[in-house]
């Protein structure tokens, strides 16, 4: 758990300078490990570079800021380095299709109380062959949620599925999986190379392996007795697989 502990390490501090662009050497320097060993520490917890990581959690920062925040898209669009809120609106339209302001407008967050986290929990374990769809936005408390209706099959000896639509978002749900059960859990995504993947399949046909996070393709993890198999953000196009073997993460999961 000590390698685990000190990325957490990482991504707080990476967190508080992400606006600047924190560097390797920065990380470094506030963990109190070699720039090597940081890298090779935090893919190993992960499944990720942390150029990689920095990249997506700036492109999701901004998001936020747009979603979040009244401050004008130009402010934000020169805050993270674009040379201006046209150059931001391209990058933001190959991300999202629809420009900041359209994002802005509907995608306004709805947080959930601690009533209805509860009642979600309640109504999804006391019916476990069941499909659910729990709508909420990034921040909104669904997290809290999967873990618990997790925990709850966990508990009866079956196994978890947790899927993430992009591996960008992997790193952070990876720590919360494993501060909360250990080395239990295991990551599937295309970013391992065939040596790590390979590693993980072998622990989940094991049996070392209680829960499985990871993209799309963790959809055909070998495990057994599965108990639940969580789709976060079902509805993004990434689930879906255009090239060859072509298939619908949900359909799969069904």
């Amino acid at each position: 758990m000590r390698n685990v502990e000190v990325v957490q390490q990482m991504i707080d501090w990476m967190e508080e300078h992400m606006e600047v662009g924190p560097t390797l050497q920065g990380v470094s320097q506030a963990v109190g490990y070699s720039p090597w060993y940081c890298s090779c520490m935090f893919h190993d917890v992960t499944g990720m570079t942390l150029k990689s990581y920095v990249t997506g959690r700036r492109i999701a920062m901004i998001t936020e800021e747009i979603r979040d925040t009244k401050e004008r898209i130009l402010e934000i669009a020169i805050k993270y380095g674009f040379s201006s809120q046209e150059a931001l609106t391209r990058a933001f339209k190959e991300q999202y299709g629809c420009t900041p302001a359209a994002y802005r407008t509907e995608n306004r967050p709805v947080p959930m109380t601690v009533k209805k986290q509860q009642y979600a929990i309640k109504s999804i374990t006391e019916n476990p062959d069941n499909c659910f769809l729990l709508h909420g936005i990034t921040g909104s408390g669904k997290t809290e949620v999967y873990m618990r209706v997790i925990e709850n099959v966990i508990s009866q000896g079956k196994t978890a599925i947790m899927l993430v639509p992009e591996i960008s978002l992997t790193p952070q749900v990876m720590l919360n999986f494993r501060t909360r059960f250990g080395d239990s859990v295991a990551l599937i995504h295309s970013g391992l190379s065939a040596g790590e993947r390979c590693d993980e399949w072998k622990r989940i046909l094991l049996g070392e392996v209680k829960i499985v996070v990871g993209a799309r393709s963790a959809i055909f993890s070998p495990l057994k007795n599965i108990g639940v198999i969580v789709i976060d953000e079902e509805h993004e196009q990434s689930y879906s697989s255009e090239t060859h073997p072509r298939y619908t993460t949900s359909i799969v999961a069904e």
